[in-house]
């Protein structure tokens, strides 16, 4: 966040502003993943489910599989061969960080487990994109 940008938030006192300081406090609190990496997955999220809309799915069924493979892409397409260096810095390493980052997102309430949805299912899934390339 940028001077200006705490200046805002500590001065406008909107809902959103508030709402955002109290995420950064949180991810600050936990400790294990830097605040970029919660952004990063939860754009990944929505890029995701915005191609299974174009493609005439609804975005139900963004499970655990595609929601990796969509931080990885994002990954490969923002920072190339050194993702595996900005994954590191942010604590991201296995597949169940994903998960886990998908956890704090589901309890800011900014994103929402559907009836299906499984933490577990991050588990043991390719994530290539967090190691670096031989």
């Amino acid at each position: 966040m940028t001077l200006q940008g705490a200046m805002h938030a500590l001065l406008c006192g909107c809902a959103a502003c508030r709402e955002a300081e109290k995420v950064r406090d949180l991810v600050r609190k936990d400790g294990r993943y830097q605040l970029d990496a919660i952004g990063h997955v939860y754009e990944s999220f929505h890029l995701a489910a915005l191609k299974l809309q174009k493609a005439g799915d609804d975005g139900s069924d963004l499970g655990a599989d595609k929601i990796v493979k969509a931080v990885g892409e994002l990954a490969d397409e923002r920072f190339g061969t050194l993702r595996h260096m900005v994954f590191d810095l942010w604590g991201v390493r296995h597949s169940r960080d994903v998960g886990e980052i998908v956890r704090m997102l589901c309890g800011f309430k900014h994103l929402r487990q559907g009836p299906h949805d499984r933490f577990e299912d991050f588990e043991e899934l390719d994530v290539s994109f967090v190691r670096k390339k031989s």
